[in-house]
């Protein structure tokens, strides 16, 4: 085989958003990089989503003064893929299941958010940032944290906990969550990072990672 033809046949890798794809002709690498960002999702990175807390293990409870406890903590974990470079901007935002959709609008709600950004590699912190209030706030029942600026290397993680007093919120309202509409998906959340929040597609997460349900069906024994 001569040097020419073993030439066109090898494949040059190359970086978009931090995550190393296999060039294309240049028409087809513009409709790739198109594709990619009409999805809003940082194609960079992994996500996971797990649920903890007391809320999530069993719900809201209720003491004798008939006050709401229980903590819902959503937590967060993402590896970056290959290359490396600097986030100028992203944004972790975190879609809350639909019966949260009335309570998510009150004040209460938003002030009983509390959240922290870390950044790893190779087992050591990079970074640490707690969201202030005015880091965050709640659109369309999701909430939507601006992280703090980092450089990302391979191997590098981010890890944002996000945990919501539901229990205060229930207490200063006077709401309560209702039962979960659809009893075989329970309570959904799912949670990305992303460049670009005008963008998301929460389609394209169901069943990953990113989506992470309750094993139950009724999280506030008191809602409808």
């Amino acid at each position: 085989m001569n040097k020419k033809k073993l030439a066109k046949m090898i494949l040059t890798p190359v970086i978009v958003a931090g995550m190393m794809v296999m060039a294309l002709p240049a028409g087809s690498q513009a409709e790739a990089v198109e594709k990619i960002e009409s999805r809003g999702i940082s194609v960079y990175e992994r996500g996971v989503l797990k649920i903890n807390g007391t809320a999530a293990t069993s719900g809201i409870k209720y003491d004798a003064k008939n006050n709401a406890i229980g903590v819902l903590s959503l937590n967060y974990y993402a590896q970056y893929g290959f290359g490396g470079g600097l986030a100028d901007q992203t944004y972790y935002t975190l879609k809350l299941p639909q019966e949260f959709e009335q309570i998510s609008k009150t004040d209460s709600f938003k002030k009983a958010v509390t959240a922290k950004f870390r950044q790893k590699a190779t087992g050591i912190t990079m970074k640490k940032y707690n969201y202030m209030q005015q880091d965050f706030y709640v659109e369309d029942n999701t909430l939507i944290f601006k992280n703090p600026r980092f450089s990302y290397i391979v191997e590098s993680r981010i890890l944002v906990d996000v945990n919501i007093d539901l229990g205060k919120v229930i207490n200063e309202t006077g709401m309560h969550i209702p039962r979960a509409k659809d009893t075989a998906s329970r309570y959904r959340f799912m949670g990305q990072n992303v460049q670009n929040t005008n963008l998301i597609n929460w389609n394209v997460l169901f069943g990953s990672d990113n989506d992470a349900k309750t094993t139950y069906s009724v999280m506030d024994p008191l809602g409808l």
